[in-house]
């Protein structure tokens, strides 16, 4: 129904309502962002990244079921976000996995300095009052 209300108003001649107009320009460039990490970076990747983000310390197999993807996938994408992929090939450095403390066989995943501010960066597109908390920038 409301699709029917934009085509016939732009149909009729009438202009896009302002606060559309606006989050859709925030969302272009909320995707230019993210194509300044990589230009062929897939959304699988981007949101394994947003999602440690959002969870600090996240392990692989939280990860896997909140990205809805299997544990190989999720570490193929860590590993690009990383910075090292596999074979020695250079990863975007976005990320870091290390050995849990409490369960060496398990990894857990933060974003490193430059993925925050990565994050950071991208996520203001959509939303310009975005902020990390300020501990974990610190600490970087």
């Amino acid at each position: 129904m409301e699709l029917r209300k934009a085509r016939a108003s732009l149909a009729a001649g009438t202009e896009m309502p302002t606060s559309r107009r606006q989050s859709l320009r925030r969302a272009v460039a909320f995707v230019s962002e993210c194509r300044q990490l990589s230009d062929y970076m897939p959304a699988q990747t981007l949101a394994c990244l947003l999602v440690i983000a959002r969870k600090p310390g996240i392990t692989m197999q939280e990860l896997a079921k909140k990205v809805r993807l299997k544990q190989s996938s999720c570490s193929r994408n860590v590993a690009v976000l990383s910075r090292w992929e596999q074979f020695g090939k250079p990863g975007l450095d976005l990320v870091e996995s290390i050995d849990d403390p409490r369960e060496r066989r398990r990894k857990i995943i933060y974003l490193t300095a430059n993925g925050e501010q990565r994050v950071q960066s991208i996520v203001r597109k959509l939303d310009p009052t975005f902020e990390l908390p300020k501990a974990r920038l610190a600490s970087a």
